[in-house]
């Protein structure tokens, strides 16, 4: 009997999804509803969706922690869970567990959602310490440590002050709290690379596999965030860099509505950069050690000075002035949020004190001088 051959029509294409969508397509065929083929074509890309289409608001009346609560970032963080994304309580973790005059101002319009909690992330102790009846929607952890040195430069005493806060403060609070989501603020470096921030480095790549290999973390990294933390807080930091063309601004907000997509989604790892000259960077990594260092010079001549004149060389030294009328309200001299924040700062150290806020609403240096010595 002659074989007897018979011809079908090959299944029809149900669906073509750009090479882009593959997650898209794949979820669609394992529900095992389609009849025909999918179709992947590689000449055509998906357009990118916006971040503000994909991003829900977080959990109404939502409960977070915050390590490294009481820094820039952390504080700029709380404000924004309380004040955008209606959070009913946010804990902010500080080895301290104290706030200064100048913390406390910037967490008064909400201090009723806030608690300081006395908590070294790096002991398993005080983070068990937190367990609650109520686990929180989500875990920020700001904790870090910076020490500015080659790799060849490092002790292991300075290895274990960066990897605390960054590795073992993970750990700890993971094992704790290991069902609710994790947000790691992260920075470039640790893809990148720093010749000047080794120990960094090498936390932040330690941080991103163990992150990989477990549920529920995500990994934010981000350049410098200048609005707020370490660079607008190390007056002529931020001038520095952005005249050697070092680096570009990055807006909190934008990093706080970036998390907000991410805890909505099942991405691991979101990095966000802005144009920076990663170059100039690497060799300027020790520029915040060799500022710190000048700024701590500066304290003591300023200490040394009269007051109206202590103030005058704040201002005109943060806004770059070679003139100035103490008569006139500071906002006349182009004094934004940014360098408000480095001015307040200052003020303090020379036992000034005022919020950025009321900076900004418009004060001279004369009615500066004059509650400094009214109080």
């Amino acid at each position: 009997m002659e074989n007897e051959w018979i011809t079908c029509d090959p299944l029809p294409i149900q669906e073509v999804f750009p090479i882009s969508a593959l997650s898209e397509a794949a979820q669609t065929m394992a529900k095992g509803t389609h009849i025909g083929r999918f179709l992947l074509d590689h000449t055509v890309q998906a357009p990118p969706k916006p971040i503000a289409s994909v991003a829900p608001q977080y959990p109404p009346n939502g409960r977070y922690i915050i390590s490294g609560g009481l820094g820039g970032l952390g504080i700029a963080l709380a404000e924004y869970l309380c004040t955008e994304a209606d959070a009913e309580s946010v804990t902010l973790l500080s080895r301290r567990g104290k706030a200064s005059v100048i913390q406390k101002l910037r967490l008064k319009a909400i201090h009723q959602h806030i608690s300081i909690v006395k908590c070294d992330v790096t002991e398993y102790e005080d983070v068990a310490s937190l367990r609650c009846e109520v686990a929180p929607n989500a875990i920020f952890h700001l904790a870090l440590k910076l020490i500015d040195k080659a790799a060849t430069e490092l002790s292991a005493a300075d290895l274990a002050s960066v990897h605390g806060p960054k590795i073992k403060g993970l750990e700890n609070l993971y094992e704790i709290f290991p069902s609710c989501k994790h947000v790691v603020f992260s920075s470039v470096v640790g893809i990148l690379g720093n010749f000047h921030q080794a120990a960094y480095s090498a936390a932040s790549q330690w941080v991103e596999g163990f992150a990989r290999s477990r549920p529920n973390i995500h990994i934010l990294n981000v350049n410098c965030v200048t609005d707020v933390g370490k660079i607008a807080e190390t007056p002529g930091l931020y001038a520095t860099m952005k005249r050697k063309e070092i680096i570009s601004d990055v807006q909190s907000l934008d990093v706080f509505k970036s998390v907000n997509w991410l805890l909505a989604s099942d991405v691991g790892q979101l990095v966000m950069l802005a144009p920076t000259n990663y170059s100039k960077l690497c060799m300027e990594g020790r520029i915040s050690e060799r500022y710190e260092s000048d700024t701590k010079n500066d304290d003591s001549k300023l200490k040394e000075a009269s007051l109206p004149g202590s103030i005058a060389a704040i201002v005109m030294g943060e806004l770059n002035l070679k003139k100035f009328n103490s008569a006139l309200k500071l906002t006349s001299y182009g004094l934004d949020s940014l360098s408000s924040v480095v001015i307040v700062k200052k003020l303090e150290k020379i036992g000034i004190e005022v919020s950025s806020i009321e900076l900004m609403r418009g004060i001279s240096a004369d009615e500066l001088v004059e509650n400094a010595q009214r109080d």
